[in-house]
């Protein structure tokens, strides 16, 4: 017996192999530009809304002592998470020195480079009740849903431009 293994092509094969190695020019950076302009549009929807998408639920409001300092302090204030509008604008301006637009062939990263942010955003905070969740860095489900259907579609597009046929299956 033999631990040697010889793989014979056909010629359809080689010419399939041929395809998809062009493939190797594919990349998502164009649907990722988009997909960022429609993540911070997501993100200014939930910063005036004032609560997470999808979940019909509001913020909890502020605390009365806080909201009264905050109304004398911050009078221009324009509503929850947005005392100096540092964190809001992280997130929905892609100028902006702390926001986060990261975008590579196959990944991108979207998000807020303001510390304090996670602290608002994250289950992993362990004095829950302070500062209370607010969930705004999660887009809602339909959103993700047409992300991720941009991403499908930009593939099925790169394989078709290279000749393959392409079918959806459902299982």
């Amino acid at each position: 017996m033999t631990d040697k293994l010889e793989l014979v092509l056909t010629p359809e094969s080689r010419i399939l192999i041929s395809k998809i190695s062009k493939v190797g020019n594919f990349s998502l950076d164009k649907t990722f530009e988009q997909l960022g302009v429609s993540y911070r549009k997501e993100m200014k929807a939930i910063f005036m809304k004032q609560q997470p998408r999808g979940a019909g639920l509001r913020w909890a409001p502020l605390n009365p002592a806080y909201a009264a300092w905050k109304a004398t302090n911050y009078p221009d204030a324009k509503g929850i998470l947005r005392r100096t509008d540092r964190l809001y604008d992280s997130m929905t301006n892609k100028n902006n020195t702390e926001n986060i637009t990261i975008i590579q062939r196959f990944k991108a990263s979207f998000g807020s480079r303001v510390p304090y942010g996670i602290f608002h955003d994250s289950t992993d905070n362990p004095n829950r009740s302070h500062p209370p969740m607010r969930n705004f860095s999660i887009p809602g489900e339909n959103s993700i849903k047409g992300m991720l259907k941009s991403v499908e579609s930009a593939y099925i597009q790169s394989f078709q431009a290279h000749g393959f046929t392409v079918q959806r299956v459902f299982i």
